[in-house]
């Protein structure tokens, strides 16, 4: 799965990934609830869950402007799909893949101008590994998606198209700046890399189970080590080379050295 989709939904709490393209909506009967700068569209049986989602992502926003220093640059729409094979419509549309049938885990993307969400109303049914009650994991959902639109923002590639290689700084500055890095997913990490598991490279860190927890602990490190403006100027970089010159360091000494602070965690 390439970051495109990847920006689509994780597993366990965590979610998020995007899209190719997302130039229009698959054809459902929406309506829409317009606020400050962003909207909530749904179809009538979710009509009653947009104020507690315009909720989260107006809590989202200012986490993030808290975290980052500065606002979102243009407008969003959060799409509620009623059901998983509207979503599955979109994102057949979306990646130009008639196949493509998500994960039960898949349950939400974020890219500049919009967040697709399939509607809590049906997780229970239609979905697996997130629970619609737990309105902490729901709101921490929506947050980790509203970074990649913010993301989406700062980047020429609006859908983060041909950024396959930062995958790990794409869904690593999500889960991080939204709180899904909690003391337990640390403390996996810290087990896969006690047993040697850990990523040699890279464009390791973003895969197997523990992609999440490395991910999010990599620019956790980066952001104690080198400050949160290195961060924000990272947000806008798409080479990473040109992010390793701004480290000033190389990607195995990176890689070292976030393994040396994990390992000094208790």
């Amino acid at each position: 799965m390439t970051v495109r989709n990847i920006v689509c939904a994780a597993a366990g709490l965590l979610a998020g990934f995007h899209p190719l393209s997302r130039a229009q909506s698959v054809a459902l009967p929406w309506s829409r609830m317009d606020l400050a700068w962003f909207s909530v569209a749904s179809t009538p049986p979710d009509t009653s869950l947009r104020p507690a989602i315009a909720a989260d992502v107006r809590e989202a926003t200012f986490i993030i402007r808290e975290a980052f220093g500065r606002a979102f640059t243009r407008s969003c729409t959060v799409y509620v799909f009623p059901s998983r094979a509207s979503l599955d419509h979109q994102w057949q549309q979306d990646w130009g893949d008639s196949s493509f049938h998500s994960d039960c885990w898949m349950v939400a993307s974020g890219v500049a101008s919009r967040l697709d969400i399939l509607s809590p109303r049906v997780w229970h049914t239609e979905a697996c590994e997130h629970n619609p009650d737990d309105s902490t994991a729901v709101r921490a959902l929506i947050t980790h998606e509203m970074v990649h639109v913010f993301h989406g923002q700062c980047i020429p590639s609006p859908d983060f198209a041909g950024l396959d290689s930062l995958s790990w700084f794409v869904e690593g500055v999500a889960t991080y700046i939204s709180g899904q890095l909690t003391g337990e997913t640390t403390r996996k990490v810290r087990q896969f890399l006690a047993e040697g598991k850990g990523p040699k490279r890279l464009s390791d860190v973003w895969t197997g189970e523990a992609r999440y927890g490395n991910a999010g602990t990599l620019v956790r490190f980066i952001d104690q080590t080198y400050g949160r403006e290195t961060v924000v100027r990272l947000l806008g970089m798409t080479d990473q080379r040109e992010m390793l010159r701004l480290l000033d360091t190389d990607e195995f000494s990176l890689l070292r050295k976030w393994e040396e602070s994990i390992e000094k965690l208790h």
